[in-house]
């Protein structure tokens, strides 16, 4: 592919080998006008002779004739106009097919301005899907083939400036060795093998996108999907402008590299302006110039001094210069001219030995991302086109770039199969500090870590998420990621040592503090403040409640990642605590981290005793696995405010008794409390009575009915049952307390959680 039909934005950067930070740009707005818009209409010629029947000179309000759009899409314009049934509701219509099997003509009458006159005009079609056949004014200009490549004629000679002038397109079907692949495309078994078909048929110079991928139907778009417009210059015309940054002198200093593709009728003497401007910087440069007829290069290099640098989305600002290239004759009148937005910074892949040390074993190669002399980790997402109708993508597409920045991403790759995206896209991801990459071939072979990161309106950081994808291909693409040193199958079994391969993801430690818990607009508000205390990225940090199992949370910053040295906040938000619940202090708090050991925040003071965690389960306790492990345990004693379940058996019954050994305060003996023993299954023919007896205190409630499977099969998720007990401040005593659960005759319940609660949480919570 010549590197003219490649259009790379300053933010948005295709990086094969390594060209870097190019953008190229459009011609002065007063020297063009545009012919993109919904004036146009559409005609179907089933039989393929329209030219016979007069097609390019025919009115375009006859019958027959629908309103189009351009950019669009033959299909988007005959489901607007109701001849078919909507395409992406329900089965959609099956006639859709039918359209592609049909060439389409397009028809537009417009006026050129006077001040065209005299000049070289160049009409423009940025992109026309597939194959086309141009008419304008009744005359021939000649064919094109392929969606992507932008093509033009000179008209100057048939244009009529003042007057009306008629264009005409014809769309070709598709190519008959085409159609059975597309029309089978959405076959139950079809495993993307037309895809093939197709691009052998059309040499590759159409998208495959909508060819029996599971995004979407198959169709074969056709249409005028990118604009058309008119270009009015002199003699020569600037095709092409292309810019290169690049920073030099410890980046006090932005070299901007500048090229023209230039286009001349004749040989002639000439010279270029290039003024770069913005962010305070103003630097002219002219080049003289002798042209040749046909094409012509013009290349040239500008300093800007203290260049404002720009930077990806969450590293920094998103400053934006202007080249206004012009072309002039030796008298000073210009010939064509054109403006564009660029960014300086410099692109680079950084390779050296260290970081080969540092990269995991399946990466494949220990390339780095710098941008501007910094190491910047590519966070975001492959971008397939927005809409299966390609002439539609600036409906939907722009959003998702502002999506992208919403939740701090910084990388958008586009999708090989897919289109080249309206410029529009790419500028507005300039302005959004968006890139997109495609890295060196060798970096796909391993595992990608994209990192996405959350800001709100004021740019305060609220989550950051990591997704690790491998290949299957590659040899344990995903494995060690996590383990310092694991074996090596294919080591030389002669050498000394245990066969392994380093691999370091290494460890870091984390310290939580928990603040007070507020109210806020009808919510409880808890949060957890995490300081990376050591030397590596904490990875995935994520709470989870301690002694209860919760549903009703909004986590804020889940998932977060801490760079050492830094704090993130884990705000945990819940409706206001339910009479009989637990506040979010006093669930407690375990935070697990990818690499880093967890972390508890304990159940608040007004917690006294919790045995196991709350979620109509026993899995935590004895005898879970193999019942058998619990026959001859009889009584069980646990001490402290929350004991390890781990040895507790988890069925009590007439044989099995729970003794719990725990201290109170002064405070908190001074308070009734509330005692509930939570199970995850009961005998199913007898209500189960449970005692307890509270330092020396008797009381006793039953439970209703289980189901009664969890006596033999602990696992079976059963009917989870709750019983309460009233606690006066009186049976309770500073220091030691003791608990004893059984039950009574042949009842029994296998255990959940158990927990006892300070009741001034429950009155405090009833004053509110």
């Amino acid at each position: 592919m010549r590197l003219r039909h490649v259009r790379i934005s300053a933010a948005v950067i295709l990086l094969h080998g390594f060209i870097i930070g190019i953008t190229y740009g459009e011609s002065d707005a007063s020297q063009r006008i545009s012919l993109s818009g919904t004036d146009w209409r559409i005609h179907e010629d089933a039989d393929g002779k329209g030219v016979e029947r007069g097609m390019p000179q025919a009115d375009p309000c006859d019958p027959g004739w629908i309103p189009a759009n351009v950019p669009g899409n033959i299909q988007a314009d005959v489901e607007a106009a109701r001849l078919i049934k909507p395409i992406s509701y329900g089965a959609g219509d099956p006639r859709l097919a039918q359209i592609a099997e049909k060439d389409w003509w397009y028809r537009k009458d417009f006026r050129v301005p006077d001040a065209f006159a005299g000049k070289r005009v160049r009409l423009v079609f940025d992109g026309v899907d597939q194959d086309c056949e141009i008419w304008l004014n009744g005359k021939r200009l000649g064919r094109n083939s392929g969606m992507f490549r932008r093509f033009g004629f000179d008209v100057a000679a048939l244009v009529q400036p003042g007057k009306p002038n008629r264009l005409a397109v014809k769309i070709d079907r598709m190519p008959p060795p085409v159609a059975p692949a597309m029309l089978g495309a959405d076959r139950h078994d079809d495993t993307c093998r037309d895809i093939d078909t197709m691009i052998h048929h059309l040499n590759e110079l159409k998208s495959p996108t909508n060819a029996a991928y599971d995004w979407s139907i198959a169709v074969y778009t056709l249409g005028i999907w990118k604009d058309v417009r008119l270009e009015a210059s002199g003699p020569a015309r600037i095709e092409w402008t292309q810019v290169r940054t690049g920073l030099k002198n410890n980046d006090s200093t932005a070299s901007v590299r500048v090229r023209l593709d230039v286009d001349s009728l004749a040989g002639m003497k000439a010279r270029a302006s290039l003024r770069v401007s913005g962010q305070s910087a103003d630097v002219t440069k002219w080049v003289a110039i002798n042209l040749t007829a046909g094409g012509n290069i013009v290349e040239a290099e500008l300093d800007v001094a203290s260049p404002a640098l720009w930077w990806p989305n969450g590293h920094g600002q998103q400053p934006l210069y202007e080249l206004q290239a012009s072309l002039l004759t030796e008298s000073g009148e210009i010939l064509d001219s054109r403006k564009v937005r660029f960014g300086i910074r410099e692109i680079r892949w950084a390779q050296d030995a260290e970081a080969a040390t540092r990269a995991p074993y399946s990466l494949g190669n220990s390339l780095q991302l710098v941008v501007n002399g910094r190491p910047v980790r590519q966070m975001g997402s492959n971008i397939l086109p927005p809409d299966m109708l390609f002439g539609r993508i600036l409906q939907r597409g722009p959003r998702l770039i502002q999506l992208a920045k919403a939740v701090g991403m910084n990388t958008l790759r586009v999708w090989g199969g897919g289109v080249i995206l309206p410029d529009e896209m790419y500028d507005l991801a300039d302005e959004l500090g968006m890139l997109e990459l495609k890295p060196p071939a060798k970096t796909a072979l391993g595992p990608l870590l994209i990192e996405m990161q959350l800001h709100d309106a004021a740019g305060k950081l609220l989550a950051e998420r990591l997704h690790v994808f491998g290949p299957a291909t590659a040899k344990d693409p995903l494995g060690g990621l996590l383990r310092n040193v694991v074996p090596d199958d294919d080591a030389d079994p002669l050498q000394e040592g245990p066969p392994e391969i380093c691999r370091p993801v290494r460890r870091t430690s984390l310290q939580v503090k928990a603040l007070p818990l507020r109210l806020e607009a009808g919510q409880e508000v808890l949060e957890l403040v995490l300081e990376n205390t050591g030397a590596m990225t904490a990875l995935f940090c994520e709470p989870h409640p301690l002694i209860e199992y919760r549903t009703d949370l909004f986590i804020d910053n889940n998932h977060c990642f801490i760079p050492p040295g830094e704090s993130r906040t884990l705000t945990i938000k819940a409706a206001d605590k339910p009479r009989g619940g637990l506040t979010l202090a006093e669930t407690g708090w375990r935070i697990t981290t990818w690499n880093a050991d967890d972390l508890v925040v304990e159940p608040g003071s007004d917690v006294l005793l919790a045995v196991g965690r709350r979620d109509q389960m026993c899995r935590e306790y004895l005898g879970y696995f193999d019942t058998s492990k619990i026959k001859d345990t009889g009584e069980t004693t646990r001490v402290g405010t929350r004991p390890d379940p781990s040895q507790v058996p988890c069925l009590l019954d007439s044989n099995h008794a729970l003794r719990c050994e725990f201290p109170l305060s002064e405070a908190q003996a001074k308070q009734a409390a509330r005692l509930r023993i939570h199970t995850a299954d009961q005998a199913a023919t007898m209500p189960t009575k449970v005692a307890i007896t509270m330092n020396g205190r008797q009381m006793e409630e039953s439970l209703p009915l289980g189901l009664g499977i969890q006596r033999t099969d602990p696992a079976h998720l059963a009917f989870p049952a709750t019983v309460e007990f009233d606690v006066p401040a009186a049976d309770l005593r500073p220091g030691k307390n003791t608990l004893e659960v059984r039950v009574q005759d042949d009842g029994w319940f296998s255990w959940d959680a158990m927990d006892i609660t300070s009741n001034k949480s429950e009155e405090s919570t009833n004053d509110r």
